[in-house]
């Protein structure tokens, strides 16, 4: 009768060291996973940071970029450019009309 007591003792004390071993490992795999997740998002928002940075950057460049478009498409650049190129203005300019011939 001794024996048989001690059995189901013995048993409950390894069911729950293995209860325990089983909750220790679950916190320690979702410790690390919850640190990996942490320095992942960290390092995400540092490289988001980083990209807005750039991107502001560009818009300055962008910015500077169409103003000078802007100056040098200008009419009186334009006229200064074909001064310098030798240009001839044009007098009286000669169009052709659209004929029957035209659109065969």
């Amino acid at each position: 009768m001794y024996h048989t007591a001690a059995l189901p003792a013995q048993k409950t004390k390894y069911s729950i060291l293995h209860l325990n071993i089983f909750l220790l490992v679950g916190i320690v795999v979702f410790g690390m996973t919850y640190l990996f997740e942490i320095n992942s998002l960290s390092t995400k928002g540092y490289k988001i940071k980083q990209l807005e940075q750039k991107i502001k950057t560009l818009e300055v460049a962008n910015k500077h970029l169409e103003v000078q478009a802007g100056s040098l498409q200008s009419i009186s650049r334009i006229q200064e450019q074909a001064g310098k190129l030798n240009f001839v203005p044009i007098g009286n300019a000669a169009y052709i009309k659209d004929s029957d011939f035209a659109l065969k």
